[in-house]
């Protein structure tokens, strides 16, 4: 099954398969574009010690599909809510913006729609 995972994050060694990237985090924020930098990844259950291990880092997420092993962007990682197998990270300079930017399909990641209020 990791091989299907559409992305990767990568940092200090390690890597883990996550979904697509969505907009906006679990935090509140009136600030939109400041909401506009940061995403939210999920991640497999079994892989959740090693996500808490990326919590304040810096990692690279890659493309593991259309072309494996693409670095699309840098993420800082700052959170991890292990209940619902999810991490938010920072989006940092230099990231591929079509590649992070879904479609306006995912406004707020799954159960998260009353976090944005």
């Amino acid at each position: 099954m990791r091989q299907l995972a559409d992305y990767v994050l990568s940092a200090g060694g390690k890597a883990i398969p996550v979904s697509a990237p969505v907009r906006g985090d679990l935090r509140s924020s009136s600030s939109r574009s400041r909401q506009g930098r940061y995403v939210t990844l999920g991640f497999a259950a079994q892989d959740a010690t090693t996500a808490r291990g990326l919590v304040g880092h810096e990692a690279r997420m890659l493309s593991n599909i259309q072309i494996p092993g693409r670095e699309l962007a840098r993420l800082r990682i700052l959170e991890m809510h292990a209940s619902m197998a999810l991490l938010v990270a920072e989006i940092l300079p230099g990231a591929v913006e079509e590649a992070i930017s879904p479609g306006d399909a995912v406004a707020s990641p799954p159960g998260t729609a009353t976090a944005h209020a």
